[in-house]
């Protein structure tokens, strides 16, 4: 499919900011951004809604709750549940499979301005808003500041998407600030929306503490995570596709080890994960030592996009971003290669249709 250059692109969404935000100064660089649309049929979009009820009908179970509870490594269970939860699928024109759950999924406000970019109204600020209200009504008090935190946050990649966080919780009439997550400083807010991947909060001791004493409100948190997120959990929430390594008889897991995606319970944005087709024996005795999940094989779906006299060959997912069991929207990541990346021209966050 012909799109226009993707260079051309990323300028008229710098200048769309520059615009829309002149305050901010903001200016996306590098591949993060594709003028691709995607058209998918209407039954992925229903796949992926029955999914994701069926496992939040499974969150909810207080039976579940109870079982999770015996390895949940905090005394805090939060009342509230998680903004900026995802669910991101493979679709390969035939199949659609579950490859992961995360509570801190990054690209919604790059998403928002796509939308706007690409002359559609977009769904992404008001789903925010109603999510972010809906949240602060777990607090027992006034919520009149709010902290953005994560790891030396100015050197995120996804700092730029902070700023917009920012000036989001602004208009919604809130102060907000962007903090280091291991800031004393934290203790002064009553909201926080967590960008950490340190998801137990172990080297964060304030935050933690804060958590643990209902100083603020936390979204999302642990809890949210052990329930959805953490890995393990995929072994209980679709025991039909996820295998617990350990559990396997060594012998039958390396001859169907092509079946599988090999991943550490505690990994995220793809790393130690192996697919089980290119792996050598050395690899798969590390992964029997190791704390693995095996995950049946989707393959991801593939679109050849051409710009100028370019053509290139993408892998995509979808990410669902949906509140409890409701999709707010969607976006697409195309890559290069075996795990998500947008090092290659062409890639990055890109518009979903169907229909």
């Amino acid at each position: 499919m012909k799109i226009q250059d993707p260079e051309v692109f990323r300028e008229q969404y710098n200048k769309h900011l520059a615009q829309a935000l002149p305050s901010l100064s903001l200016k996306v660089t590098g591949n993060i951004l594709s003028p691709f649309i995607l058209n998918l049929p209407t039954k992925v979009l229903q796949e992926a809604s029955h999914t994701i009820d069926k496992i939040w009908q499974t969150r909810t179970s207080k039976d579940f709750q109870e079982s999770i509870a015996k390895t949940y490594p905090l005394t805090t269970r939060a009342s509230n549940y998680a903004a900026l939860m995802s669910y991101d699928f493979h679709w390969n024109d035939t199949e659609l499979g579950l490859v992961e759950i995360n509570t801190n999924a990054s690209g919604a406000m790059l998403l928002h301005h796509l939308y706007l970019v690409q002359g559609e109204k977009s769904p992404v600020l008001d789903e925010l808003k109603t999510t972010f209200t809906q949240e602060a009504q777990f607090f027992s008090g006034k919520i009149s500041k709010v902290a953005i935190v994560d790891e030396a946050p100015t050197q995120q990649k996804m700092y730029l998407e902070f700023l917009l966080y920012k000036e989001l919780f602004q208009s919604m009439g809130w102060s907000c600030d962007i903090l280091d997550s291991s800031s004393q400083n934290i203790l002064d807010y009553q909201f926080i929306y967590n960008r950490s991947t340190d998801f137990y909060l172990e080297k964060h001791p304030y935050l933690l503490n804060g958590y643990i004493e209902n100083k603020f409100l936390l979204t999302p948190h642990p809890w949210e995570y052990h329930l959805l997120a953490n890995k393990e959990r995929l072994t209980q929430l679709q025991p039909e596709n996820v295998l617990e390594v350990k559990k396997q008889d060594p012998d039958e897991l390396w001859m169907q080890r092509k079946k599988y995606f090999f991943k550490p319970k505690t990994s995220y944005a793809g790393k130690q994960v192996y697919r089980g087709a290119s792996i050598s024996h050395k690899v798969f005795d590390q992964i029997l030592k190791g704390d693995f999940i095996a995950q049946k094989y989707y393959a991801p779906g593939r679109v050849k996009l051409q710009w100028n006299e370019e053509v290139k060959e993408f892998k995509y997912d979808l990410r669902f971003f949906a509140y409890k069991n409701k999709i707010q929207f969607v976006l697409a990541r195309l890559y290069q290669g075996q795990v998500t990346n947008f090092k290659e021209k062409g890639s990055g966050f890109a518009l979903v249709h169907f229909s």
